[in-house]
């Protein structure tokens, strides 16, 4: 099993100024780790950053927040946390992260002609409604997708609706994770790879065939998620809400008020996963927002 080294090379500001911490995750051979994030977990005064196709990042941390912990997470790679006091004290630092190692469940499908393929996740669009979500400190969109079959398959295809708004066709990486606990969380990857995705339209859904990845669809189900990545500048906007101008970027996701139960989840830098409830907003409607994700799954 190979390890990798994380290179995080830091630049600190003291005496009562904030801390700069600026740094490039690389591997042993000096090749940049792309879209890994570097965070301060809180579940109020969360922050963090996303580093960029290059591995690189930059955020300030007020000084106050010297004894809070980084946490360093890339995907295929176990996360590392680390004192900031630590990040003072060592520039620059080298830290080791050692690939991880995927376990997952065998799934056994045997064919079956009389069940065939079935869709779940959102499809159905509110009429007359134009919603959307954005990213600012947002780094993931994630659905749970439910297995009202109770059977396990296997995974063929994730469908995304990309809204005209933002910038439609940035990048963006596709992530999958297990379901876990009562009552579900998000849990372990199960898409061990980076898959970026490119939008090939606007104002309108987007397939990608991932049937050749061979992901089980477990009897609990799983979800699906967008993960924001930078890599362009031109990818970049500003978004005006009332007196607030929020710095944005990518592809602004459709969203639902059609379905009752809220199955959509968000992932905050420093903040980790929630879901995402608020019934009515803003429109007055009966039910949740969701996102316009869906999935094909054959069984």
């Amino acid at each position: 099993m190979l390890i990798w080294p994380l290179l995080l090379t830091a630049c600190v500001q003291l005496f009562g100024q904030p801390i700069l911490i600026r740094g490039q995750l690389v591997d042993t051979r000096g090749t940049p780790i792309p879209f890994g994030t570097v965070e301060i977990r809180h579940p109020d005064h969360g922050t963090g950053v996303a580093a960029n196709e290059s591995g690189e990042f930059a955020f300030s941390v007020p000084p106050e927040r010297t004894a809070d912990t980084l946490l360093i997470s890339a995907l295929g790679f176990d996360p590392k946390k680390i004192p900031i006091r630590e990040v003072v004290r060592n520039k620059p630092l080298k830290i080791v992260l050692a690939a991880r190692i995927f376990e997952m469940e065998e799934v056994v499908v045997r064919p079956s002609a009389s069940k065939g393929t079935m869709e779940l996740g959102h499809s159905r669009m509110t009429p007359e409604i134009y919603g959307g979500m954005h990213a600012e400190q947002l780094t993931q969109i994630g659905v749970w997708m439910d297995n009202p079959a109770g059977q396990s398959g296997m995974l063929q295809t994730i469908s995304f609706f990309i809204t005209r708004s933002g910038k439609p066709r940035s990048p963006f990486r596709v992530r999958i994770y297990a379901a876990e606990g009562d009552p579900v969380t998000v849990g372990e990857d199960m898409l061990t790879e980076s898959l970026i995705f490119e939008p090939a339209k606007k104002g309108a859904w987007n397939t990608l065939d991932v049937s050749g990845y061979r992901i089980p669809f477990p009897e609990k189900g799983l979800f699906v998620a967008i993960e924001y990545i930078y890599t362009k500048k031109k990818f970049e906007y500003k978004t005006v809400i009332g007196d607030h101008i929020y710095a944005d970027y990518g592809v602004v996701l459709g969203c639902t008020w059609e379905y009752a139960i809220p199955r959509s989840y968000l992932n905050y830098l420093g903040k980790g996963w929630k879901l995402w409830y608020d019934p009515g907003t803003p429109f007055g409607l009966p039910n949740p927002r969701n996102a316009l994700i869906k999935i094909t799954v054959s069984y």
